[in-house]
C-alpha cells in the first residue's frame, strides 16, 4: 500500500504542478501582451501621436489584475507544497476543499463546468494527511467533471459529523447512472481511513472522515 500510494501521490503532484505552472504562464502571456501594446503606444507617441490616458489606465488595470491572479496562484501552490510537510496533522477541511477546487478549476473551465463551495456553518478540522485528502477530493471533482454536462455545476461541501466530517461532491447537470470513481480513489480512501462511496440517485460522491486517522507515518 505505501508503494502504491507513493506512486499515486507523485503522479498527482507532478500533474498539479504542471497545471499550476500553465496557469502562471497564461498570466505572464497576458502581461507580456500588454507590454507589447505599451511599446506600440510609446512608438506612436515618439512619432507625434498623443497618449491616451484612459487607454493607459485600462492597460495598467489589466496588468494589476493579472499580477493579483498570479500572486493568488503562487500562494496556493506554496500552501499545496507545504501539505507534504507532515504525513498527518490537524487541518481545516474547508481550506483543503478550497485548494482542491482551485486546482481543478482549469479542467472545469475547459469543460464549461462551474465549481462552487457553498458557505459552511462552521470550520471543520480533522487529523489527517492534508496532501492525500486534497488528492482524494481532487479525484472526485475530476470524476464529476467528466460526467457533468456543459454549463453544469459541481458543489463541494463539508459538514461536521460525530466524530469527524462528511464531504459531498454533488453534480448538478448530469444524467449519468454510472458514477464509478478511478480505482486509485479507493486506495486513497483506505490510506486516509475514510469511507468513500457514490450516490447515483443524488448524483454525488461522499467522503466520510474520522476525527483522526491514527498515528503519523515518519
Amino acid at each position: 500500500m505505501p508503494d502504491l500510494i507513493g506512486k499515486i501521490g507523485l503522479k498527482f503532484f507532478a500533474s498539479a504542478i504542471a497545471s499550476i505552472s500553465h496557469e502562471i504562464k497564461n498570466r505572464i502571456a497576458v502581461i507580456n501582451e500588454q507590454a507589447g501594446l505599451l511599446d506600440d503606444l510609446l512608438l506612436m507617441h515618439e512619432q507625434g501621436r498623443e497618449l491616451e490616458p484612459e487607454r493607459l489606465k485600462r492597460m495598467a488595470d489589466s496588468v494589476k489584475k493579472q499580477v493579483a491572479i498570479a500572486d493568488s496562484i503562487i500562494i496556493n501552490m506554496n500552501r499545496f507544497a507545504h501539505t507534504l510537510d507532515s504525513s498527518r496533522k490537524l487541518v481545516a477541511v474547508d481550506e483543503l476543499i478550497r485548494m482542491a477546487v482551485a486546482m481543478a478549476t482549469r479542467k472545469a473551465n475547459m469543460h464549461s463546468v462551474d465549481l462552487e463551495i457553498p458557505p459552511s456553518q462552521a470550520s471543520v478540522s480533522v487529523g489527517t494527511s492534508p496532501f492525500f485528502l486534497i488528492h482524494l477530493i481532487w479525484v472526485c471533482i475530476n470524476a464529476g467533471i467528466e460526467i457533468t454536462e456543459k454549463n453544469g455545476t459541481i458543489s463541494v461541501s463539508c459538514e461536521k459529523t460525530d466524530p469527524g466530517a462528511s464531504l459531498k461532491i454533488c453534480m448538478r447537470g448530469t444524467n449519468q447512472e454510472d458514477m464509478a470513481l478511478p480505482e486509485h480513489a479507493a486506495a486513497l480512501a483506505e490510506f486516509l481511513e475514510a469511507s468513500l462511496w457514490s450516490d447515483p440517485e443524488k448524483k454525488q460522491f461522499i467522503i466520510k472522515l474520522s476525527a483522526d486517522m491514527g498515528p503519523a507515518i515518519r
